[in-house]
């Protein structure tokens, strides 16, 4: 599933990209937010002391960037239509170098001067061809951006998957396709599953996970599909970087002969999808790990033919980055009925006696579990609970627990 959002108004500022270089440009070193968690560990923390709370109400703003959605919506009459018009403006710029990098609703990825706003290139694949996109429309939450460690001087290369589902490359310094990525600077995401999809049931608006050369992607799909074979699998693939080649794909509903099938009762993973990442994902380079969080089964809501714990939805998976292989995984909810989605990523915190990986789910709860462990143990106290009987008329609501939030100290204990 995707996360809802509310539409951005036609004027819409770049209010986020102005508050994150102002902060950027205050410092008297040179700060990079890499990717749009400021790195694979997903921490969002960076060592920035200029701004407190002290002079913070004192801050004026330093320029302001103006989205080229709002041109297109004027002036092209394709946006007339209604269902044009449905977008949300959720990007968050990543800086590397001199410049910033985003990625709009409209599948436009632009790089700006942080110092003045000014746009240095934009790219529009006109991605906004197909129509709008499922679930919430037109929506980007952005970029990733790489560089090849055997050619440092070589221009880096900003991926990103727009809302047609095209895997995309273009190079970070002039803005235009890497012609030798795929199809002249393309993949077609809609291709490489295990079964055919409709690509209007199909989307993608996370930024994919690079890890060790290889870009991880998840997907954003139709997930209330009652029918057999009518929800589109939630498969997330790693796709070679340089060349756009997809190397493996993880089947987050498993398939015959893969660990996790007898957990979906009279074979009912044959003819059902989702349990897809549609959030951000995290990855460890050194332990060569990517994180990812899942989401519910279709239907998010009826689970009548798909009984069984259903594995491996609702879950952290933590997979080898260069292969797709699964290492571990914590499955947060059986046999899930209320689409308690894995929405953010785990974020890595490193410990002298091991390493850990926190991750929470939408319903506000979290858990801590070990990132290079091979069983995943939860350390968030969960108790396991019997579901309710299916001839029940509606699901009960989840027992309240009172909220305890992760430490790095409790990361650190034997057990």
């Amino acid at each position: 599933m995707g996360l809802g959002t509310t539409a951005a108004p036609a004027a819409a500022l770049m209010a986020a990209g102005l508050a994150f270089s102002a902060i950027l440009i205050a410092q008297d070193r040179d700060t990079d937010w890499p990717t749009i968690t400021g790195g694979n560990d997903a921490r969002r923390y960076a060592a920035l002391d200029q701004i407190d709370a002290s002079n913070f109400a004192a801050l004026e703003p330093a320029w302001r960037w103006q989205l080229p959605d709002n041109e297109l919506m004027a002036n092209d009459p394709r946006f007339e239509d209604a269902s044009m018009q449905q977008r949300s403006h959720v990007t968050t710029p990543i800086k590397v170098g001199d410049r910033l990098y985003v990625v709009t609703g409209y599948g436009i990825a632009t790089a700006i001067d942080p110092a003045n706003g000014t746009t240095i290139w934009q790219h529009d694949p006109q991605s906004y061809g197909h129509g709008r996109p499922t679930n919430h429309g037109f929506t980007h939450k952005g970029p990733s951006l790489w560089r090849d460690p055997e050619r440092p001087e070589a221009p880096g290369r900003l991926i990103y998957a727009s809302t047609d589902a095209i895997l995309r490359a273009v190079y970070a310094d002039e803005g235009t396709p890497v012609r030798s990525f795929g199809n002249h600077g393309g993949v077609d995401l809609t291709a490489g599953l295990h079964r055919p999809v409709e690509r209007r049931k199909y989307t993608v608006s996370s930024p994919a996970t690079i890890c060790r050369d290889v870009a991880i992607v998840g997907s954003s799909i139709s997930d209330g599909p009652l029918g057999p074979d009518d929800g589109p699998p939630g498969d997330v693939r790693g796709f070679d970087v340089r060349t756009g080649r997809q190397l493996w794909t993880f089947h987050s509903v498993p398939q015959e002969g893969e660990v996790g099938t007898d957990t979906w009762e009279d074979e009912s993973w044959r003819i059902t999808g989702g349990a897809n990442v549609w959030g951000l994902m995290s990855a460890d380079e050194e332990l060569g790990l990517a994180y990812l969080p899942t989401s519910t089964p279709t239907n998010d809501w009826y689970g009548g033919h798909r009984r069984g714990d259903n594995l491996f939805a609702e879950s952290l998976v933590a997979v080898d980055c260069e292969t797709g292989q699964r290492r571990w995984h914590f499955q947060a909810i059986h046999h899930g009925l209320w689409d308690y989605d894995f929405a953010a990523p785990g974020s890595t915190v490193a410990r002298s006696r091991r390493r850990c990986c926190p991750a929470s789910r939408r319903s506000s709860t979290s858990s801590t579990g070990r990132r290079e462990s091979p069983c995943g143990r939860s350390r968030s106290g969960r108790c396991r609970k019997p579901a309710f009987p299916a001839s029940r008329p509606r699901p009960p609501n989840p027992s309240p627990r009172s909220h305890r939030p992760s430490t790095t100290r409790a990361c650190s204990s034997p057990t």
